[in-house]
């Protein structure tokens, strides 16, 4: 960090720059360089660096799994901006700017922070990604359209952003003022398909899609008790649209069912309101308290029209011209409290209680039919527990807990759910929880959580009647730098009655070692999910109808990540020194679908004289499966320049 003065660099109106103005960009990054002063005072620190380059990408096989799973491009990219100013004014403390990746990246982000340490914090932050999906389940020789097998038609490619604006200040001693906006918005294509006539046809959706939500919260010290009121609106729009692009014998060309065009507009507009009071209290040395109770109101409308037309799978002409509103209104009421008294030094009583309601009720009206649903559910829940210190370093502490749903829901026809017949389920949730913690020295930590519970009548054949959860965790670090993670998930659940399974085991171990100069970590992660169930069939009646078998339905996923990076720098970490770091990582799927990722990649930032530096990545990624005809590979480099300031 070092004293600059100002200088006049450039002389450009702030209407130049316009989102996109790159080559604008880097001559003014250029000319910072040369200067190296930006807008700073002479008694202002600023500290800061930038690197601009070149990428260059070549690939080898499918393109599309490419871009689902790394989506670099060749061409000018500025790899990274940032600077920290920390002005002598009675207004500022600290300002800083950091930008990545700019320039087309399916992953760019910008950050900008202005703040008065004690008395306001300003921040704008974007987040931008690319997502993109373009998979061939079977090769085309192999397809069965009369199967629907004929592949998979979805496709997407999608731009996902996040806006957010914060402004925290503080009014007074006891005050904090929050004030938040968020705005997420998906833009792009994509591809679906849709069953008609018998036949699937593949349709054109694209996607535009906005969520705005703006937040006010007030905190309030009052001493022993801090009190927080926060209120939220949301605005989400999605202008849905599904269309046919052009005349289509759909997927199975030798039926008689074909498309001569086909359109699906369906926009929603949701609106909600939430209302939410927290409190955090301490009463005394040896109770603590805290609660909430939020409410919130939803509003949901749309509007779908559907027209198409063709000839059906029987021969003869249709035509389809349908549309009409819906609509969905909820309330909906949340209360939780959590509660924890230390009897003594050695024993404490925890104990929490959750409440929450929904009244749901939503219609649609197209052409003939007018009907809907209505919702009411009730959910209570309470958790007792003890934790008791053994002795120094070792706690144990378990419990009971109990839930209870009650579910009342009925179908309607007409514009009112008045006198509508409803059918109501209740659902019991049992269970026990216990936990350790041992600590034998400073280093070395073990943590354990185990929960066992059963539920009565779950609401569907997918629902546990059983659940475990298993939780083991060790931890270990010196002072010398070396530190390690050993972590074990368990998740068994099970449906008796219908003979649903569903089983997680997570295992994760990292090592660790830190020097002044080097940094080195290792990790190996294991993921088994299976799931199964025998569904029950019954065909229907006519020529072999009316028969009932099981059929199985089945998913393994056997996962393994591995993990390992190698970093130095020249003169420590933080120094400005030379740095080269190196990684590596693994992904290994053997499930019901196999494949395979790796990705190894070095990286070197060089200093050159007068605070220039030289930066250069090679970069080599593999995806395979076990057909093949989805594998590829993809050589990248990049070469760039920077400045320190």
């Amino acid at each position: 960090m070092r004293k600059v003065k100002m200088i006049d660099c450039l002389q450009f109106r702030a209407s130049s720059l316009r989102p996109g103005s790159l080559p604008l960009l880097l001559t003014l990054l250029l000319c910072l360089a040369g200067g190296p002063a930006v807008v700073a005072a002479e008694d202002d620190t600023f500290d800061g660096q930038f690197v601009i380059g070149y990428r260059f990408v070549d690939t080898d096989g499918a393109e599309g799994k490419y871009r689902q799973h790394f989506g670099l491009e060749e061409g000018v990219r500025l790899f990274g901006l940032r600077f920290n100013l920390k002005p002598k004014s009675d207004f500022l403390d600290r300002l800083e700017l950091d930008l990545d990746h700019l320039g087309g990246d399916p992953y760019e982000s910008m950050h900008f922070a202005a703040r008065k340490y004690g008395a306001y914090r300003f921040q704008l932050d974007r987040r931008k990604s690319n997502y993109s999906y373009e998979d061939l389940i079977l090769p085309v020789e192999q397809t069965v359209p009369e199967l629907s097998a004929a592949g998979d038609f979805h496709t997407w490619d999608v731009d996902r952003v996040h806006d957010r604006a914060l402004f925290e200040a503080r009014l007074n001693d006891r005050t904090v003022l929050d004030v938040t906006f968020d705005r997420y918005t998906r833009h792009g294509e994509s591809t679906t398909v849709y069953d008609l006539q018998r036949d699937e046809f593949e349709m054109d959706r694209p996607i535009d899609e906005s969520l705005d939500e703006f937040g006010v919260a007030l905190q309030f010290d009052l001493g022993k008790v801090t009190l927080v009121l926060d209120e939220r609106i949301r605005d989400f729009e999605n202008a849905s649209h599904v269309f046919l692009p052009g005349r289509s014998l759909g997927e199975d060309p030798e039926d008689a069912s074909i498309v001569d065009f086909y359109f699906l507009d369906q926009p929603t507009d949701l609106e909600s309101n939430q209302h939410t009071l927290r409190l955090q209290g301490r009463p005394s040395k040896r109770m603590s308290i805290s609660a909430s109770a939020s409410f919130q109101e939803l509003d949901l409308e749309t509007f779908a029209d559907e027209r198409g037309a063709g000839t059906d799978f029987r021969g003869q002409p249709f035509e389809t011209e349908t549309s009409g509103p819906g609509r969905i209104e909820r309330d909906a009421e949340l209360f939780n409290v959590d509660f924890s008294f230390l009897v003594t030094n050695r024993l404490a009583l925890v104990a929490g209680v959750r409440s929450y309601s929904l009244d749901q009720d939503g219609s649609s009206s197209f052409e003939e039919f007018v009907g809907g649903q209505l919702w009411d559910l009730e959910t209570t829940g309470f958790e007792f527990g003890v934790e008791f210190a053994v002795v120094d370093g070792l706690t144990i502490g378990g419990g009971v807990l109990q839930e209870e749903r009650d579910s009342e829901f009925a179908l309607f026809e007409g514009t009112s759910g008045s006198g509508a017949d409803l059918h109501g389920e209740s659902t019991d949730l049992t269970g026990l929880f216990a936990s350790v913690t041992y600590q034998p020295m400073k280093e070395l930590t073990l943590e354990l959580h185990l929960e066992d519970s059963s539920i009565d009548d779950p609401f569907t054949t997918a629902s546990p009647t059983d659940r475990e959860r298993l939780r083991l965790k060790v931890r270990y670090q010196n002072d010398s730098g070396l530190y390690a993670t050993a972590s074990y998930r368990g998740y068994d659940r099970e449906n008796t009655t219908s003979g649903w399974t569903s089983n997680v085991d997570h295992l994760d171990l990292r090592f660790g070692y830190r020097l002044d100069s080097w940094d080195l970590s290792l990790g190996v992660a294991q993921i088994d999910n299976d799931r199964s169930i025998d569904q029950n069939v019954v065909t229907l009646p006519g020529f072999m109808g009316g028969q009932e078998f099981l059929f199985p339905v089945f998913f393994d996923s056997d996962a393994e990540f591995i993990d390992a990076r190698v970093a130095w720098e020249q003169g420590g970490r933080g120094s400005g020194g030379a740095r080269v770091e190196a990684l590596f990582r693994s992904y290994d799927n053997d499930g019901s679908f196999a494949r395979e990722r790796d990705d190894f990649r070095v990286t070197a930032e060089i200093p050159l004289p007068k605070n220039y530096l030289l930066y250069g990545s090679l970069r080599s990624v593999d995806y395979s499966e076990v057909r093949g005809f989805n594998d590829s590979h993809a050589e990248i480099a990049e070469l760039g320049f920077g400045y320190r300031f």
